[in-house]
């Protein structure tokens, strides 16, 4: 919580100090793993000052550190102006299981000047992505 003081001295007071506080830490997105896909991972960070949203590069600094491969990456938030401290919050990136990969080959297709569809179901574990090229 934000503390304002009232500083005299002698004949002379000052309103409205605030007292640098420590940065109090983040709450990522709800989502704390990710599947591997050979891409920077950077979740989306909520830094609050009680009932207060604190502002990214105003309040503080996000940096985010081993967040391409499979393993623990980290994000460090770093308070900046009236916000003092470091926090660093921890998410998993996870290797996908080799068995979630959906390879097809001969796929045949008539060509006609009527419209055609195609149905295509897949099913997949650990929040694994599926691309159509």
């Amino acid at each position: 919580m934000l503390s304002t003081e009232v500083l005299s001295n002698e004949n002379q007071t000052c309103r409205g100090w605030e007292a640098p506080t420590s940065i109090g830490g983040g709450r990522m997105s709800p989502k704390t793993s990710y599947a591997y896909d050979g891409k920077a991972k950077t979740p989306v960070v909520t830094v609050m000052d009680d009932d207060y949203l604190l502002q990214e590069n105003e309040d503080y600094t996000i940096t985010y550190s081993d967040n391409i491969k499979v393993g623990t990456a980290t994000v460090m938030i770093t308070g900046m102006g009236r916000y003092t401290g470091t926090v660093s919050v921890s998410f998993t990136i996870l290797q996908v299981k080799k068995n979630n990969v959906i390879k097809s080959s001969n796929i045949t297709k008539t060509v006609s000047a009527k419209e055609q569809k195609v149905k295509i179901q897949a099913t997949v574990n650990d929040e694994a992505d599926i691309f159509i090229k």
